[in-house]
């Protein structure tokens, strides 16, 4: 297999045998705490993206949000704690759930981005 495979589909890659493992597999990640109205996707996607809502819809209608590795159309799920968002272009996130609630009823949320 490894003298054979030189792409993933247009990828270029090499492979080589090794004898030791690495040590430094695990993500490095970055916590972060936001403000939101839902637990919608589209809303927290917009927030961590910096993006409008509008913007955020056509995103989602270009097939470039992933939850859990699916790809998302239905831009109104709601997140549950341990999800992992990607988005084409913006990066990866594992949703940890809310921290807790303003006095008018917004969301404090906090996720992981990994770097």
């Amino acid at each position: 297999v490894s003298d054979n495979l030189t792409r993933i589909k247009r990828t270029v890659v090499s492979v080589f045998e090794t004898r030791k493992l690495p040590t430094d597999v695990t993500p490095r990640r970055e916590t972060v705490q936001v403000q939101i109205s839902s637990e919608r996707m589209d809303v927290f996607v917009a927030k961590v993206c910096k993006l409008s809502r509008k913007e955020c819809a056509e995103h989602f209608a270009e097939k470039k949000v992933f939850l859990n590795g699916r790809l998302m159309e239905n831009h109104s799920k709601q997140l549950a704690n341990g999800d992992v968002i990607s988005i084409r272009g913006f990066g990866k996130f594992h949703y940890c759930g809310i921290q807790k609630t303003t006095q008018k009823g917004n969301l404090i949320v906090s996720y992981e981005h990994y770097i």
